[in-house]
């Protein structure tokens, strides 16, 4: 826009100058001119297309998104870009993120089956969950809930505080965090064996995952 209005202005500039010189001293009134010059009109800006993102999305996802720079749409039907899990058909590119369950450091339980997992998500606290319930956050909850189905909330519950206080202050209680949330005072427990954080790690067997697309206008 900066540049068209320089151009107009350049314009503007020659074209007084190629008109016919004034004495000084004499009238201006009734001198013609062979044109007059028109104004361009400045390029009008193409608006930058707005970007709705999925209560699923994790916050890290979330962040990196942000550089992006686009404007953010509280409306998936107002915004040309979504950014939300991928349709199971879908051959939009995608990026997996993975989920741990984790406890407070000192428990003695090393890991659950996918079975056990789902079954305490419907309600059924049996086998390794005797006695424990699942605590997340509010995305995370999102994202299971489209896999999964609803959950049963005497057993899964979101939270928006310090769930590492939580799960350190009551040990009944374990949690579904995004990778990048596992910490030192936090026991990643395997699900049918499988760890994110072993090196061996298979993660084409493991249940925690959850694929995020961009789908819309623009997307690559």
């Amino acid at each position: 826009m900066q540049k068209g209005l320089f151009v107009a202005l350049i314009g503007v500039f020659l074209l007084t100058a190629c008109g016919p010189a004034v004495q000084a001293g004499s009238a201006a009134v009734g001198t013609s001119t062979p044109f007059q010059p028109v104004l361009a009109s400045p390029p009008t800006a193409t608006p930058a297309p707005s970007l709705w993102l999925a209560p699923s999305v994790p916050t890290s996802l979330r962040d990196q998104v942000a550089a992006w720079g686009l404007p953010f749409d509280s409306s998936p039907d107002q915004a040309a870009i979504h950014l939300d899990l991928a349709a199971p058909t879908s051959d939009a590119p995608a990026v997996t993120w993975v989920y741990a369950l984790v406890a407070a450091f000192p428990t003695l339980t090393d890991g659950v089956t996918t079975d056990e997992l789902q079954r305490a998500w419907r309600g059924d606290l049996s086998g390794a969950f005797d006695s424990h319930k699942l605590i997340m956050g509010p995305s995370t909850l999102a994202a299971f809930t489209a896999l999964w189905g609803q959950p049963d909330p005497s057993t899964v519950s979101a939270t928006g505080g310090d769930w590492v206080e939580a799960l350190w202050s009551d040990h009944s209680l374990w949690a579904i965090v995004p990778f990048e949330d596992i910490q030192p005072k936090l026991k990643v427990l395997t699900v049918d064996g499988q760890s994110p954080i072993r090196k061996d790690f298979d993660l084409a067997s493991y249940p925690l995952q959850a694929n995020f697309a961009c789908t819309g206008q623009d997307c690559a």
